[in-house]
């Protein structure tokens, strides 16, 4: 929406197509979880400025190499995103389970999530996935196999996040080893993590009982329009995550910068 929005101020005819049934992204599920619903005026900001600069704007629809193509657009920003990354070689047995859903569609409310939950990665999205479920009254345990929880974000934000984790009753597991997973829950092997006073070890077998396994191990660009629209049309830009994961901040300025070099 952003490099949308530039490029219209700067007098080409834009037209943004968007398969998901509202604009906003991955903004819309990130304004979901608690101390998050901010986002919302952003996203909101955006849209608004897709009608003032008078966008064309096409909710509905995913498009494929062979539409841009006949469309004969003078050039293509790329802006699809991402996609979960499911972990099956490193969680044995996940790839045979039906109670594995995304992060993504539990805030989104398309995934049934029972009372007992274990959250696979530990970062950002796990954590804010995590209390977003424990508002809603589930057990939620958060694994992980590095050593802290949501270590890349800044450490007082950090620090504030999970100690709200804690006072909502999140086990956190970090330092894990994935053995197995089923349908009852996944057993870990636990590399000097200490859960709870009670379960102090330098190393330790645990199962943790779950009725559904969230994941949230992280993201991949999404980069199949992209590497189709090769050779299809004139100039082919991709920002967002889509190039790299990133930031909302980094992302919005990657398509400022992205339309005012078209």
């Amino acid at each position: 929406m952003e490099a949308a929005r530039v490029a219209a101020l700067r007098g080409h005819q834009v037209t943004l197509y968007e398969k998901g049934r509202k604009l906003g992204g991955q903004l819309i599920q990130a304004a979901i979880p608690p101390h998050k619903s901010e986002l919302h005026a952003l996203t909101a900001y955006l849209a608004t400025q897709m009608k003032k600069r008078k966008v064309k704007v096409v909710l509905g629809k995913a498009l494929t190499a062979g539409e841009v193509s006949k469309l004969k657009p003078d050039a293509v920003i790329v802006a699809t995103g991402v996609k979960p990354v499911i972990p099956e070689e490193e969680v044995p047995g996940l790839n045979t389970l039906s109670n594995v859903v995304t992060a993504e569609d539990v805030l989104v409310g398309k995934a049934k999530v029972g009372e007992r939950v274990l959250v696979i990665g530990g970062d950002l999205v796990g954590c804010e996935v995590a209390e977003f479920l424990a508002d809603k009254g589930r057990q939620v345990t958060v694994a992980r196999r590095s050593r802290f929880m949501a270590d890349k974000m800044n450490p007082d934000i950090r620090m504030i996040l999970v100690d709200r984790l804690k006072q909502k009753g999140v086990r956190l597991v970090p330092g894990v080893q994935y053995m197995a997973a089923s349908d009852t829950g996944v057993r870990v092997h636990v590399r000097g993590g200490v859960t709870a006073m009670s379960e102090i070890a330098a190393d330790a077998m645990k199962n943790i009982v779950a009725d559904t396994i969230v994941l949230a191990a992280g993201s991949t660009p999404d980069t199949d329009l992209a590497e189709a629209l090769k050779g299809k049309a004139p100039k082919v830009h991709s920002i967002g995550d889509c190039a790299e994961p990133r930031r909302i901040l980094e992302a919005i300025r990657e398509g400022w910068q992205t339309a005012l070099e078209i």
